[in-house]
Formats: C-alpha cells, sequence, structure tokens
C-alpha cells in the first residue's frame, strides 16, 4: 500500500516460521529494493486496529511507537 509520502506499507509472510508481519518501508525503485524496513505490525487485523485508534493517523510515525527492525534478508525472484 503506497503512502502520500512516498513510503509504503507491505505484507511479509515467513513460510519457515509460519508467521507474518506488516511492514513499514522506503522503496528505492532505481534498485527494486526496501530502504530501512520496520515492523509496524504482526498481523493484517492489528494493524487495522492501530489505524482505527489512532483515527487513520499514521500511528507508525508517533514519537512513542516502538520501532522493531525488520531483520530478514529480502530475496527477490529472478527476472526471465
Amino acid at each position: 500500500m503506497d503512502l502520500e509520502d512516498g513510503r509504503c506499507i507491505a505484507y511479509f509472510f515467513n513460510t519457515y516460521k509460519r508467521e507474518c508481519c506488516i511492514l513499514l518501508v522506503q522503496p528505492i525503485l532505481e534498485s527494486n529494493q526496501l530502504s530501512d524496513p520496520v515492523i509496524i505490525a504482526n498481523s493484517i487485523p492489528e494493524l487495522f486496529k492501530r489505524i482505527f485508534q489512532a483515527q487513520g493517523q499514521y500511528y507508525f510515525d508517533d514519537a512513542n511507537f516502538d520501532v522493531t527492525q525488520f531483520k530478514y534478508e529480502l530475496l527477490l525472484w529472478p527476472e526471465d
């Protein structure tokens, strides 16, 4: 999901651990990479709950929001 400020919200599912997380990232279009991904929720329902509680504001920009760095290496599918 693209945000107005150029960042985006992405969904990541770890097939080995069978768990997901919602990431806030700054895409780097020239290199097809993600810059400084952080975890902002552990599920889609949690993301929507937090958005509704914050009355539609970017709750993850709040100074009191506890940022967790995303520690997985994202690998791209090879291009044909």
